[in-house]
């Protein structure tokens, strides 16, 4: 799905051009709502394109701002609902809290690191491996989590764009019928975001998140 139109949307009304892509953000949540209800296995959002660093500086800033005040508003409504996000594309030109945030997801079974796809022929050698487990202690206590790890090297060059060690563990606690208490554990490794320029070095680290569903 195409995020366009949000602009014309405000102008033919008379309203800041930022207040069409708030209407735009605002009629995701209809979306998402609208494709659970319709069990869409998947759903794609173009949110923003090279092309829209060409426009003003302020209407950049404001849609930053605006995809981080809707990645921490909406992201334990996903949590619940169990609805998994990946961030795909180029980030480089990014604010780095920004980036930060789209390095994670929520997710109910486990949680996914994406970074920037990028396609070119070389000569690329990995080694890793993955374990996950999913263990009922008793009709009341569900434990999920996994590990994985990888390395690489392309054309015999490190690579240190992926983190080598990722980690979650879950746990869910029955109260009552209609009371779950959930305690989810996230751990990443460190890594750095290539760039022509000046690569980004994110730092490892280690995410506890609690919840009542």
């Amino acid at each position: 799905m195409v995020m366009d139109g949000n602009g014309r949307w405000a102008n033919e009304r008379a309203l800041a051009r930022l207040k069409g892509h708030a209407k735009g953000a605002d009629r995701v949540r209809h979306i998402v709502r609208a494709s659970l209800d319709m069990n869409v296995t998947h759903l794609t959002l173009f949110a923003f394109s090279t092309e829209n660093w060409k426009r003003s500086e302020s209407e950049v800033i404001g849609l930053m701002s605006l995809f981080r005040k809707f990645m921490k508003s909406e992201s334990k409504k996903l949590f619940i609902n169990g609805v998994k996000v990946r961030f795909i594309g180029d980030r480089n030109r990014l604010d780095k809290s920004l980036i930060e945030l789209s390095l994670y997801h929520y997710e109910t079974k486990n949680a996914v690191f994406s970074g920037p796809p990028r396609y070119d022929t070389s000569d690329v050698k990995t080694t890793g491996g993955e374990l996950t487990f999913d263990y009922r202690a008793s009709h009341s206590w569900h434990l999920q989590g996994g590990y994985s790890y990888s390395k690489g090297k392309k054309d015999g060059v490190k690579q240190d764009d992926f983190p080598e060690s990722m980690a979650n563990l879950s746990s869910h606690i029955k109260l009552r019928d209609d009371l779950t208490f959930i305690q989810s554990l996230y751990y990443t490794g460190d890594r750095t975001i290539p760039s022509a320029y000046n690569p980004i070095p994110i730092d490892d680290y280690l995410r506890l998140d609690l919840g009542f569903v």
